[in-house]
């Protein structure tokens, strides 16, 4: 996958699972032929730092010269030879020394690996990478395992705010690397349906308001659609208005049925806090989406 940045910056946390290598791995095809800075960082939980020491009788600054030549040797591992690369073993709390970095680097990406605590169900995310998302007051791309390295298949998930026409662009961005098929989806639930009691003597008149509410969301959606035609020639592009009683679900849902290899969402959707933290809806999708998820917190 290539989502192209117009950055400097990509920082990537190692916890050397799995999942981190992967997201290693396209942290360097993010970084393409511009070749922007990657800063790999591991941070070393200082309560586990505490028991090695107290178990090996190894002093500290030996512990961490360890994991530093570990680190590299991972790097190594997942083809980062030739790139530009920071390696960075810090000591500390994983969320809060994690953040204070983001803080102090201020990347453009951020790129983790979204892995599960709970070996019986691969598609929840860590509790590790779920806080620092939170956190993270840059864009997120949280990387799942999945079979083959290429991106066929992506969904833009709008809900018609602010974040709608960088969803869709960085959607747009991979789907033109990869030439994968684009999704526009927007799942909804037409408000009188949760409101009003509707009998057979004013059913028809709803089936008219709901005719025209579709044809709205349809035409909000069709101006989202990339307007450049040799994309659109390129790629199959659709819109989605898809209704469903809980919104979260209906986009998981989609998700999963679609096959989708890639989420585009945006960080607070439609909700009022002003703030970079997630919106509930968004929070609820990136814990369970069994794609990768890439998160859109700042707008152009």
């Amino acid at each position: 996958m290539r989502i192209s940045h117009p950055a400097g910056k990509i920082l990537v946390g190692v916890d050397f699972s799995e999942s981190s290598s992967q997201a290693l791995l396209e942290a360097g095809r993010i970084a393409g032929e511009e070749d922007p800075l990657i800063e790999v960082v591991h941070i070393i939980d200082e309560d586990l730092l505490s028991d090695i020491r107290e178990y090996s009788q190894l002093e500290e600054a030996e512990i961490v010269s360890s994991i530093e030549e570990r680190l590299k040797v991972f790097c190594r591992e997942a083809g980062l030879v030739d790139r530009k690369l920071s390696r960075l073993v810090r000591i500390g709390h994983p969320v809060r020394a994690f953040s204070s970095l983001c803080d102090e680097i201020e990347p453009d990406l951020l790129v983790l690996g979204a892995w599960c605590q709970y070996r019986n169900d691969s598609e929840l995310m860590g509790v590790t990478a779920r806080q620092i998302l939170q956190e993270s007051k840059s864009d997120v791309l949280l990387v799942r395992d999945r079979k083959g390295n290429q991106v066929h298949h992506v969904v833009a998930c709008v809900d018609f705010s602010a974040y709608d026409s960088a969803v869709v662009r960085a959607a747009e961005v991979v789907c033109r690397a990869e030439r994968a098929s684009l999704d526009i989806l927007h799942v909804f639930y037409p408000p009188w349906l949760s409101e009003l009691s509707i009998d057979g003597e004013n059913g028809e008149a709803f089936e008219d308001l709901e005719r025209e509410y579709r044809a709205l969301l349809q035409g909000r959606l069709d101006k989202l659609v990339p307007r450049e035609k040799s994309l659109v020639d390129s790629i199959e592009v659709q819109t989605i208005a898809k209704q469903f009683p809980r919104h979260c679900e209906g986009i998981l849902g989609h998700i999963k049925e679609s096959g989708a290899d890639l989420a585009v969402i945006g960080a607070r959707g439609r909700s009022r806090i002003e703030s970079m933290i997630l919106g509930r809806i968004a929070e609820r999708i990136v814990m369970n989406s069994s794609s990768s998820v890439y998160v859109v917190k700042n707008l152009p």
